[in-house]
């Protein structure tokens, strides 16, 4: 069985991920700077963080589809088999333990030099909200807890 080869060269590819990267770095910049702006300069709507960087994400999420625009893929799709989705799986989550191997040490040295990472780490979890959904689940319940 022979599959149908392209060859791509370096050069070839090469306004490829030119466009790619331009789409990751405005897509970086409008969300990270778009949170801060909305939030600084919104109603009260907008100052809300989650709705503020909600809003960011999306219209990141935008540019991003308009700089890369709607062409076709260049590389022929192969069979998607079963193997692929562990390999896949194992590689994301080999990441995942990688950057979590990593973090201890980094969150030492930070806490010798007396920061700490609480704050990030319960904004990346979405512990604000659910705190909010437990009240409004628990209220009724909350004084005979």
């Amino acid at each position: 069985m022979e599959r149908n080869s392209v060859s791509f060269s370096e050069h070839a590819m090469r306004p490829y991920f030119t466009k790619l990267m331009i789409a990751l770095f405005v897509y970086e910049l409008t969300f990270q700077f778009g949170a801060g702006f909305v939030s600084l300069l919104g109603t009260d709507l907008f100052r809300n963080m989650y709705f503020a960087m909600i809003l960011s994400g999306v219209t990141a999420l935008l540019f991003a589809f308009l700089i890369l625009g709607f062409q076709p893929h260049p590389v022929p799709l192969e069979r998607f088999r079963i193997r692929t989705i562990v390999y896949y799986s194992f590689l994301f989550y080999g990441v995942q333990l990688l950057t979590m191997i990593l973090d201890f040490p980094i969150e030492g040295i930070l806490k010798a030099m007396g920061f700490s990472l609480e704050a990030a780490r319960e904004a990346a979890s979405g512990g604000g909200c659910r705190g909010h959904l437990a009240m409004g689940l628990l209220h009724p319940y909350g004084p005979s807890l």
